[in-house]
């Protein structure tokens, strides 16, 4: 009997294996029928994730899933091409009682993301306690986790369970440590009002120290008295509000710290990742970073919502507000590969009411890629089941059917393992132009102003440079300081009112040494807590050759010069010069832009807020204005495009093959010239297989093509020598 008993348990497990072998080999083969790739390797490592560019979507779980409708869900997925899932470990979901902890539901995921050669991104919510803890009313609390008592070492455990638990599972890829670390709600409570002293007391070294530039002195560093009248007054103390701001940051950064830091103690292999969200937003002014976060982060990434995350751009520029993100996300990656974390997949009833079209699912997807994304994920794989936003968000349908949507993303990630497959591995070339990502004037500007000068000015400069086709990045103050802002031919400085010191004789070295600075508005008119410099441009008259000693005010737009029709905003400078010359005046023939040489380099300079008019309503004349020096600086680049048309999207990319151009459209058909440089053997218009006329003069291969309305064309360039 025992020996039956032992022949049948060998016999089952030996189905059992084989059963596995089979459906595995099962979903291989309907990968290869969909032309889709397969997933060979695990994201256990930055090298991974740099293999190849991987899609995925979130699959929000709740009790009421069955295995098998698990099963299908990870199956359709698969199918569509997706290789990577994201799901929300709910700690309420795993130890619904205390200290009793199951992970049932999340097991059959796993398994299921095993079995279709799907890796998990999954999401650590050590903020968010159980309902026992009785802390918060429902999942997404987003509690601080130093300031709320229990909640460390409560949150401590919930991490070592699942790490431990998952860690060594076949389908585990990177753990993300918070969901969108965007700023910690602003308290101030005695514990995180005790931190703020704590990071004073690293700040400034002594009390009194402290006391010379704070308004009300303190006695110790644990008796720092701060609350929200130090910020909502009209008369308030500049530099202990400034202060609060920095260390708002500070704090989320360190809460990702010490979320790293219990991972690290059970799983030193996988990535950690984070997404913070509103990049097109005063992020520092809410208390977060990119930069420092990435210090903390292996990788990063962010969300892009239609319906939350870009308010500050109309309807019919979304793909405006996506660009701006991938490019200022791109460069506060360091250099790491960086994800879209989150992307809107479906309907939202919420915020702006919104459902992507597919072709605008289609324009995104290519566009970041062209940015240089190695992942993007959807919010959501499947619509919510109950509660806020059920029904909603969805790329399929609540049973897993497909939709227009999750259709195009299956056509998309079949030409991203086919004909475009050499874009797993293309890089974005270099941009010679650079914005001036300054955080000290942000999070100034938040203070000064009841509305965000600054945030929309940096939009309207990005807008004008990507909508005439010129690749740019963002540097931070340090990247400036630092000497990194040398990488670049030319730096702007929109609407840079507020600017400490050190950058000052940072930008006088870099035009000196043979940079090109642009700048509008009231240029280090103040210090970073708010000290007014004696004149415009602060500590910069000789490098800019010109003195503004006055600020008119206006209302609404105006036309600065003759040749526009609105390109003024909010300020009249009136400019005297001091050596410079003039490039354009007004209809009285007063000066309102300048061009000053400078040691090897030079500065342009526009007396009005001439990016924050463009952002609010663009003019042709000062887009083209903005764009100048950039189109000299860009003209030498390996790939370049041009176009009559009011809007394309251009992103030119190296890759083993040779040369590649990305170039999205939501506009009307309309033809683009684009231009490679070097020994190019021919060009192919990759969706359509097509090979296309090339004209050659000397070492430049150009070619017109037509980009349909709504679409995306992608050209690739073969060098000599190259298949």
């Amino acid at each position: 009997m025992k020996n039956n008993i032992k022949t049948t348990t060998k016999q089952l497990g030996w189905l059992l294996a084989v059963s596995l072998l089979l459906t595995q080999s099962f979903f291989k083969v309907c990968a290869q029928g969909a032309e889709v790739p397969t997933t060979n390797r695990p994201l256990d490592s930055l090298a991974a994730l740099r293999d190849r560019v991987q899609m995925g979507a979130e699959i929000f779980l709740d009790p009421s899933y069955t295995p098998e409708e698990i099963q299908t869900q990870f199956r359709r997925m698969r199918e569509t091409g997706l290789t990577v899932a994201r799901v929300f470990i709910i700690w309420d979901h795993i130890e619904h009682q205390p200290g009793k902890w199951t992970f049932e539901l999340y097991d059959e995921a796993y398994q299921a993301a095993a079995a279709n050669g799907i890796s998990m991104l999954a999401t650590l919510c050590p903020e968010d306690p159980p309902a026992w803890a009785g802390q918060s009313p429902f999942y997404h609390a987003k509690l601080p986790i130093f300031s709320t008592p229990h909640l460390q070492e409560r949150g401590a455990e919930y991490i070592k369970q699942v790490v431990t638990h998952f860690r060594n599972h076949p389908a585990q890829g990177p753990w993300s440590l918070e969901n969108e670390p965007a700023g910690l709600a602003e308290s101030f409570d005695p514990e995180t009002v005790h931190q703020f002293g704590e990071w004073l007391h690293r700040k400034y070294g002594s009390l009194d120290n402290l006391n010379r530039h704070w308004f009300r002195p303190s006695k110790s560093f644990d008796q720092v008295n701060f609350g929200p009248e130090e910020l909502n007054g009209y008369w308030i103390d500049y530099v202990a509000a400034v202060d609060w701001k920095w260390f708002r940051i500070q704090l989320q950064t360190d809460q990702l710290a010490w979320v790293r830091d219990q991972v690290r103690l059970y799983d030193s292999k996988h990535p950690l990742h984070a997404h913070p969200s509103a990049l097109a937003d005063n992020m520092p002014a809410s208390g977060a970073d990119l930069w420092s976060e990435k210090q903390v982060l292996d990788f990063v990434g962010t969300t892009i919502h239609v319906s939350w995350q870009l308010g500050s751009y109309r309807t019919e520029d979304i793909d405006l507000g996506m660009a701006f993100i991938t490019d200022l996300l791109r460069s506060g990656s360091g250099g790491a590969p960086w994800w879209i974390t989150e992307l809107q997949a479906g309907l939202s009833l919420s915020g702006r009411q919104f459902n992507p079209a597919a072709d605008e699912l289609t324009r995104w997807l290519w566009d970041d890629v062209g940015a240089g994304a190695k992942g993007v994920n959807f919010w959501c794989w499947n619509p919510r089941r109950f509660g806020r936003e059920g029904g909603e968000w969805g790329l399929v349908n609540a049973d897993g059917s497909t939709t227009s949507r999750s259709e195009a993303v299956s056509r998309f990630t079949q030409a991203l393992a086919g004909s475009a497959s050499f874009l797993n591995h293309a890089e974005p070339l270099p941009a010679r132009v650079a914005i001036l990502y300054n955080r000290e004037n942000l999070v100034l500007g938040s203070i000064d102003h009841s509305n965000d000068r600054v945030m929309l000015s940096l939009l309207g400069c990005h807008r004008a440079l990507c909508e005439r086709q010129i690749p740019v990045d963002f540097i931070n103050e340090d990247d400036l300081k630092s000497g990194a802002v040398n990488h670049y031919a030319v730096l702007y400085l929109p609407y840079c009112y507020a600017i400490d010191d050190d950058c000052v004789a940072a930008l006088r070295k870099f035009v000196s040494d043979g940079g090109t600075v642009w700048a509008d508005g009231p240029v280090a008119w103040k210090k970073e807590y708010g000290q007014v410099r004696p004149e415009i441009p602060g500590g910069l008259t000789d490098v800019f050759g010109v003195k503004v000693e006055d600020i008119l005010p206006t209302e609404g737009a105006f036309a600065l010069t003759p040749q526009d029709r609105q390109a003024g905003d909010e300020m009249r400078l009136p400019l005297t010069l001091c050596g410079a010359d003039v490039l354009a005046k007004d209809a009285q023939g007063r000066p309102v832009a300048t061009l000053q040489h400078y040691g090897k380099g030079k500065v342009y300079f526009y007396g009005t807020a001439l990016t924050l008019g463009y952002h609010r309503h663009p003019d042709s004349q000062a887009g083209d204005w903005m764009a100048a020096p950039a189109r000299a600086a860009t003209r030498e680049m390996s790939v370049s495009a041009t176009t009559d048309a009011k809007r394309v999207f251009f992103r030119g990319l190296k890759c083993s093959e040779g040369l590649a151009a990305i170039l999205t459209n939501p506009g009307d058909e309309c033809s683009v010239r684009v231009s490679f440089r070097g020994s190019i053997r021919n060009v192919k218009n990759v969706l359509t297989s097509e090979d296309l006329k090339v004209d050659k003069h000397e070492d430049v291969s150009e070619i017109t093509v037509k980009v349909p309305a709504g679409g995306v064309t992608i050209l690739l360039a073969r060098t000599e020598g190259k298949p």
